[in-house]
């Protein structure tokens, strides 16, 4: 038999006895031990390699719809690509729902991919920019596709003792 919802009764009976019954994984007996309520558990964000304020922490209920919070952190020269939850494979996007199926508490970490951007020919990326920016004289700029760097600037050459820079072509 069942005893409410998420529970087995050990014993055929139309009435389990509160000691026959037993509740199943995601939920527990309520405070008289009369029925199998579903387990609460707690849901905290991180902004992982991200900067910013997480959502703040809320709770979710085994077998019921939880709704994704939307991203509040950012990471220069990447972009957001949803939240994964812990000890799982799971990534979920913000605002998503599904069902609670988790039995126990999950952190959700911000993921993020490196955004490319497109040099063209006489032009490089600056360190720590998101846009591309003319050949400086005494350099050669081949223009290329370059990733987020906050620390060195890509598609960029000084020239040697020789050489002239002239919009990406050098001798």
């Amino acid at each position: 038999g069942t005893q409410s919802q998420g529970g087995t009764c050990s014993v055929s009976s139309f009435n389990c006895p509160v000691s026959s019954f037993t509740c199943k994984t995601g939920y527990k007996k309520n405070n008289t031990g009369t029925a199998c309520i579903a387990n609460t558990y707690n849901v905290t964000y991180s902004c992982g390699e991200g900067s910013g304020t997480a959502p703040s922490a809320n709770t979710a209920t085994y077998d019921s719809e939880y709704t994704v919070k939307a991203n509040t952190c950012s990471k220069a020269g990447y972009t957001f690509t949803g939240w994964a939850v812990s000890n799982t494979n799971d990534v979920k996007s913000s605002g998503s729902k599904f069902e609670w199926g988790y039995t126990e508490s999950k952190t959700f970490t911000a993921q993020w991919s490196q955004d490319a951007y497109n040099c063209s020919a006489g032009t490089y990326l600056p360190a720590g920019k998101t846009v591309c920016s003319e050949c400086t004289a005494g350099s050669y700029c081949s223009g290329g596709t370059f990733g987020y760097n906050a620390v060195a600037s890509q598609g960029i050459e000084v020239c040697g003792a020789n050489s002239y820079s002239d919009a990406g072509a050098s001798t």
